[in-house]
Parts: C-alpha cells; structure tokens; sequence
C-alpha cells in the first residue's frame, strides 16, 4: 500500500509541473507543424504560377511552331474584341466617362483594332482592306486608320516559300519546277507574294506562292471573325452577323488558287467574245500544269499601274507601229532592259489620254456586273496595269483574279434596272426592286450606288439635309449624329432575310471604280457609262425573250436621249475643272456625299481611298 501511496502523491505534486512541459511540448509541435504548413502553402503558391507559365509558354511554343500561331492570335482576337466592345457599352454616351469625347473614343479603338489587325496578318490584313472598302459607314477616325491597309505586307522568307513549292510539287526543289526563279518577292500582299521566273523554254511566268501560315490560319481567322461579329450583333444590335457567311465563302475562295484560276480563265473568255473590249483588255494566260491549290503561275506581264498618271500620260518615245514589251507581239527583251520606249533619257511615257485608259476600265467592269455576271472585286490600282498597243491605244491588264462574285441572271437583271432607273428617275421601279431586295430607304440606297445623293424619290434625303439634329451641345450633337448612323445603317441594310449578299462586293467594287476616276481627275463620265451598260445588257440578255428584247431595245433608244442631261453636267464639271474652279465630276459628286452623308447618317467622308 505504501508503495502506491508515494507514487500517487508523487504523482500529484510532479503533475503541474510535467503537464506545463509536456504543454509546452504539444505546443512547440503544434507550432513547428503549423509552420511547415505555412511553409509547404508559400511554396505551392509560388509552384502554382510557375506551373502556369511553363503551361502557357509550352503552349504558345507549341502553337507558334507547329500551328502557325492560330490559338494565340484567336485569343488575343477576342480579348481585344471584348475590351473593344466593354469600351464602347461605357463609354458610347454624350458625355463619354473615361474618354475626352466620342472622338477620342473612336480614335483610341481605331488604333487598338489597326494594331490587331497588323499584328496578326495573313487573311486579317484581308479583312482589313475589306473593311477599308466599306469605311464610308464607319467614324472618321476609323477611315484614317484603315486607308493605311493597303500597305505591302512584309515578305515571308524564301525558307517558307521553298517549303510551299516542295510541297504543292511532290518534293521538287523550286528550280526544278520552274527553271530559274527569284528569292526576292516582286509583290507581297496578305495571302500571298509574287515572284519572277524563266521556264527552261524561256518564257517568263509571274509565280503566285501563298504564304505558309495561310493554310492552317484561315479557318480559324474565319471563325474568330464571325464569333466577334455574331457578339457585335447582339451586342450593339446592329446587323452584322447575316453577312458574315457570304464575306466567309468569298475570303475562303479566295485563298484557294485554282479557284482563281477559273476565275482568270473564264474572264478571258468573255472578254475574248465581247467585240466592244476585244483587244482593249487583256487577261494573262495561266500555266495549268504550274499551278495548284497555294501556287499560281501565269504569263509575265509588263505594264504601267493605273494609277502612274505621269507615266500613263508622258510623250511616247518608242517609235511608230510599235508597242510596250509584251503588248500586240512586241517582244519582251531579257531583263532588266526593258525602258527603251522611254527614250534615251528616260523620260519618256506611254504616251495616252487618261480618259482613254478610264474608258475602258469602266467598260470592262460595266460588262462584268451587267453582263456577265462575273465580277472582279478588287480592280484597284495594283491590279490593273496598263500598256500601248502598236496601234497607240490603251491595252487594259487585270490580275489577281481571287476575288469574285457570280450573279444569278435573276438578280443580274434586277441590278442592271435598278440602274438604270437611277437615271430615269423611275421611282416606282427603284421602290419595287428595294421591296424585294429588303431595303427600307430607297433613297439613301440609291445615293450609295450612284454614289451621289439621289435627286428623285420622296425627297426624304434631301429634306434630311436641313434638318437639325438634336442636342442642346456639340457633345449631345455628335452623340445623335452616332445614333442617326446606326439607325441608318438599318435602312439601308433592311431585311437581312431578303438583302441579296452581292450588294456588298458590288458596292465596293463601283466605290473602287469611282476612287479610280477621281484619282485620274474624273476624265470620264462614269455613271453614264455604267448606266449605259447597264441599259444595253437588257437589250443583249439571251435569257430574255425576242419581244422582251425588242422592247428593250426601244427603251434604250429613249434611254440614251434622257443621258445628254448626265453629259450636260459632266461637261460643266469638266469646264469648271479646266477653269481651276473644280475638282472634277467625280470630286463634285463626292462633296455632295459626304454632305447628305453627315447630315443624313452621322457618316463623314474625309479622305481619299487610297490615302497611305
């Protein structure tokens, strides 16, 4: 008992003292794992981030050397597309509250799109210079921004063009396909880039080699862009998404060269059997066993870009009989001495009148749209290039054939009346096509095809032109003229079910034609001629019937007297011009647009097209 005792009373007085130690203890390891805790978290909060941007820079490795970068560049398209988008639902007011004004909001995101646009190249660029067309329904700053699209894209290295080649040709090296050939591109543009060549039978051949990335970015870029556009649309509720599909389809087209291909070869046929453009224009011969889905090759051409006015027009000084390299049998002498018919000093031109050139170029595009129904739609000046046949006539080159729309007869036929009643003034006809094409405002619709504000009609556009806009300041003014814009835009794009796609390309293609004539200064009355083609195309139609056509016939005869009163005012506009009074036909219908634009839209027209 005694032994218990003790060591239960031992047991007592030791207690505290063992309980505080082994406390202390308990403590000590709860403090010592609490800190191994920390310890182990600090350091998975530092792996966790370092985890990440091994991931992400595996990634854009990864993407950047075998996927031509398609991920990283859709997602900085969204990104900015999302912070574009947030910018303009805050700050779109009167009284924008982080910006100066609207002004400065639409500069800030003209250049955050423009750097996107640049940055991610290929078919963006393309897009791009499709938005630069139809930049006369966006913000001045836009326009500014966007005339700089045109600019020559960088050269791909001769690396990635080998490496196209070998593999459109089953591994052939370049020299093997196509003789001699040069490394340095003579054109690059967004898709593609172009170089010289000689084929072992000496004939020179321009060689077509679309960039590299192009194959595995184009889908993806197309994607991106109708995503964007699909938000935009439901965002702002403007319709832009229904049109999407259609840009898509010709953009795909276009990167696909055998399309273009059939595209040359076609336009070359119907040229061929148009006695009014036999011989005036001239399509180059492609080398179907040299061309492929990424590569094109066609017959080397020589020749003056339109817009070379001082060239187009200087004295020719290569003789009599005798034409450019190349043009009506001249022969193309070896390179690089080719500028003999600029005589010994070099000064010399082709020696022809710009209205000539003009001429023709609008009559070729006329036939296409009202004619044909095959329709070149990027005839810019790079690609139309100039020549002198022996005969000292004009010899229009088009090329770069990727961009086309085909018309259906059906749709051709309401195009070229349409047109024409433009001309008549026959409202009740441009009301009945606008109906069926989905457009709400006729008027403002046919001052955008003719490109000059339309006189008949309601009168609605020119009442507009007086009219005030609402806003008790400048800064509630311009925030109405935005408004005023968009609404516009509506009407004028109306129905999307029933708006014939077509009208896209084919505006930009009459804008292009028209920049092209004002850049000559207006030496042709271009909507006469357009609206004369348009008139003869109802009278020359095989799908129509005997009595149809002879009832076109007469109206055309008719049609043809109402024009003097259109040459009446070309000829004003001409001798304003020649007394330093003017600018020119073109110029003075332009000044006339961008009025009825502001005033009717919110839209300012304030630049040149081809601007940068």
């Amino acid at each position: 008992m005694t032994t218990p005792v003790v060591a239960n009373r031992w047991f007592i007085q030791c207690s505290p003292a063992m309980f505080r130690k082994t406390r202390t203890i308990g403590l000590a390891c709860r403090s010592f794992h609490s800190s191994s805790k920390r310890s182990s978290s600090k350091i998975q909060w530092i792996k966790r981030p370092a985890y990440v941007a091994i991931g992400i820079g595996t990634l854009y490795f990864v993407d950047q050397q075998f996927n031509a970068s398609c991920i990283w560049r859709t997602g900085r398209t969204f990104l900015t597309g999302a912070l574009i988008a947030l910018d303009y639902k805050i700050n779109f007011q009167a009284r924008p509250p982080f910006a100066d004004s609207i002004a400065a909001l639409h500069e800030r995101n003209s250049n955050v799109i423009y750097n996107l646009l640049r940055a991610n190249g290929g078919l963006y660029l393309k897009i791009g210079q499709a938005m630069a067309m139809q930049s006369a329904i966006m913000p001045p700053e836009f326009q500014k921004q966007f005339s700089r699209m045109f600019d020559d894209a960088p050269q791909n290295d001769w690396a990635d063009v080998e490496k196209v080649i070998r593999e459109e040709f089953e591994g052939r090296s370049p020299e093997e396909v196509f003789g001699t050939i040069e490394r340095s591109a003579r054109a690059s543009a967004s898709v593609a880039q172009v170089h010289w060549a000689r084929l072992e039978d000496g004939r020179e051949v321009a060689v077509k080699i679309q960039k590299r990335e192009i194959a595995q970015q184009v889908k993806w870029d197309l994607w991106a862009f109708g995503a964007v556009m699909y938000i935009y649309t439901k965002f702002f509720d403007l319709p832009l998404y229904p049109m999407v599909p259609y840009i898509n389809q010709r953009l795909l087209l276009e990167t696909d060269f055998r399309n273009e291909a059939d595209n040359a070869e076609l336009t070359a046929a119907y040229v061929e059997a148009e006695p009014r453009l036999r011989g005036r224009v001239y399509i180059p011969k492609v080398h179907r066993g040299l061309s492929t889905r990424r590569v094109m090759t066609a017959e080397w051409i020589e020749g003056i870009r339109l817009s070379d006015k001082e060239t187009l027009t200087a004295p020719w000084k290569g003789g009599k009989g005798v034409g450019t390299p190349g043009c009506d049998g001249t022969s193309l002498d070896f390179k690089p001495e080719r500028s003999w018919w600029r005589g010994p000093d070099g000064t010399g031109g082709l020696g022809l009148r710009l209205a000539d050139v003009m001429q023709t170029t609008v009559d070729l595009f006329s036939a296409q749209i009202f004619l044909w129904g095959h329709v070149h739609c990027d005839p810019h000046p790079g690609n139309i290039l100039v020549r002198r046949r022996r005969s000292g006539a004009p010899q229009l080159v088009l090329i770069d054939h990727g961009l086309y729309v085909r018309l259906a007869p059906d749709f051709r036929r309401e195009y070229a009346t349409f047109w024409k009643s433009l001309l008549a003034l026959d409202n009740a006809a441009l009301q009945r096509i606008a109906a069926q094409w989905g457009v709400r405002n006729t008027d403002a619709f046919a001052s955008a095809t003719l490109m000059r504000p339309y006189a008949g009609g309601d009168r609605s556009t020119e009442r507009s032109l007086s009219g005030e806009l609402e806003g008790a300041d400048e800064a509630e003014r311009a925030f109405a003229m935005q408004q005023r814009m968009r609404a516009g835009l509506r009407d004028i794009l109306g129905d999307d079910r029933l708006w014939p796609r077509e009208l896209l390309f084919l505006g930009r293609t009459i804008r292009i034609m028209q920049a092209n004539n004002q850049f000559l200064g207006s030496p042709v009355n271009r909507v006469k001629i357009m609206g004369t083609w348009a008139s003869r195309a109802l009278v020359d139609d095989p799908g129509l019937s005997l009595f149809e056509r002879w009832r076109n016939w007469w109206r055309h005869l008719v049609f043809r007297v109402v024009l003097l009163s259109s040459d009446a005012v070309f000829y004003t506009s001409r001798l304003r011009q020649v007394l330093g009074l003017g600018e020119g036909m073109e110029s003075d219908m332009e000044k006339a647009m961008r009025q009825m634009a502001k005033h009717t839209f919110g839209v300012e027209l304030n630049h040149d097209l081809f601007d940068g």
